[in-house]
């Protein structure tokens, strides 16, 4: 049910970074944050509308700014140039999220994250991308209740061609590591959506 009384979320944050350049190849950068929420959305409780002339029974509810919580954690990443045509990212992030079990922000997102790319200059104006990314279990809410997402590994791996100076063709394997893997929930149904293992085309115009 809509509501025309909600009021937009408020956000108060703070953060802090510090970026080193250890040489002329290799650089690192660190980053911390702490943000407060405040009349964050969350479902109010159900309403039960029975409906003798049918075979099933109506619930209800309403969004409401009714939750308050924090968030708080940390960011690192780390750039190697190996050579002057090989090129090597790595990412991690930690979050801790604190609000009331009830609400939907709980578990919303993953505590641990971390990811390494690769980048390759070939012959013949070619390109070879790589990514390794692991993400956390999150316990995430469904209509149903809570319910668990298993941590994953994704796996994409790209090859491009930079055809001219404006023209690039490119073509991506994504999610190889498995056929298909749960990521999120939604709070509207208990079914879950699997992300498959899948191939992607693209093309680029530089103008």
């Amino acid at each position: 049910m809509g509501n025309p009384d909600l009021e937009s979320e408020s956000l108060i944050a703070y953060e802090l970074g510090y970026r080193i350049e250890a040489s002329k190849h290799v650089s690192f950068d660190i980053a911390a944050y702490y943000n407060q929420y405040d009349g964050v959305l969350d479902y109010g409780p159900l309403a039960y509308s029975p409906n003798p002339s049918q075979p099933y029974s109506q619930f209800s509810t309403t969004e409401e700014n009714m939750t308050t919580g924090d968030t708080f954690g940390a960011e690192f990443s780390a750039h190697w140039d190996v050579t002057d045509h090989w090129h090597l990212t790595a990412n991690y992030a930690w979050l801790n999220m604190r609000f009331p079990s009830y609400s939907i922000a709980y578990h919303s997102g993953p505590e641990h994250q971390a990811q390494l790319r690769s980048t390759l200059d070939l012959p013949c104006n070619l390109e070879l991308n790589g990514a390794v990314s692991f993400v956390d279990r999150v316990d995430a809410s469904t209509l149903t209740g809570k319910i668990d997402i298993p941590s994953y590994v994704r796996l994409d791996v790209g090859l491009v061609w930079h055809a001219t100076k404006n023209l690039e063709l490119g073509i991506w394997g994504q999610n190889l590591a498995e056929d298909h893997h749960a990521e999120y929930t939604s709070y509207k149904t208990a079914l879950i959506t699997e992300i498959p293992r899948s191939v992607m085309g693209r093309i680029t115009w530089h103008f």
